[in-house]
């Protein structure tokens, strides 16, 4: 057994670690280039666009719209109640209707297709997904 470095077995085991460098080199590539263009089945943005393609699908966003319209009758029936009430009971209900008004904006932001006839109250009283400021329904509320 001999430990002698000769120019032979220099080359050799250059050659031999060589190839095993190369390959590592471009496995090494392919995991950086991969996990920048969304190449891996396990990437984030993989999982959150097939997420976003089940969440706008027509049938879902026509059950979101559903939601809205009985979020909307919901508002729509608790103002007309306030018309007997005053004090806390007055105060309780309008708390009820903005918190209402509320999910049915956050709704309406997640809803893609067209709203119908809930756009028009969608449009006086939301913005960027939440009860605007102008709203009706802020009245009364602090």
């Amino acid at each position: 057994m001999s430990d002698e470095f000769t120019p032979g077995s220099v080359v050799a085991g250059f050659w031999r670690w060589f190839w095993v460098v190369v390959l590592a080199l471009a496995l090494l590539a392919a995991f950086i280039v991969g996990s920048q263009t969304g190449w891996f089945w396990l990437d984030t943005r993989a999982v959150q666009h097939q997420s976003n393609v089940i969440r706008l699908n027509y049938a879902t966003q026509e059950a979101y719209l559903q939601q809205l319209q009985g979020y909307i009758a919901q508002v729509v029936t608790d103002q007309q109640q306030e018309l007997g009430l005053s004090g806390q009971q007055l105060a309780d209900m309008r708390a009820g209707a903005l918190g209402i008004g509320q999910q049915a904006c956050a709704k309406a932001a997640d809803i893609s297709i067209s709203l119908g006839p809930s756009g028009a109250w969608v449009k006086a009283n939301c913005q960027f997904g939440v009860v605007s400021a102008t709203s009706p329904l802020r009245k009364g509320s602090s």
